[in-house]
């Protein structure tokens, strides 16, 4: 269901915001994916 698929997206985002290290570690991967 839609619904479901977006509070789960959402929790994420919420649990990324509170969350520096993972923050920091998803950063560090994205950028060495790009360079």
């Amino acid at each position: 269901m839609l619904g479901e698929d977006k509070a789960e997206i959402f929790e994420a985002h919420i649990m990324l915001l509170e969350d520096e290290d993972l923050q920091q570690e998803i950063t560090k991967q994205i950028t060495e994916q790009l360079v």
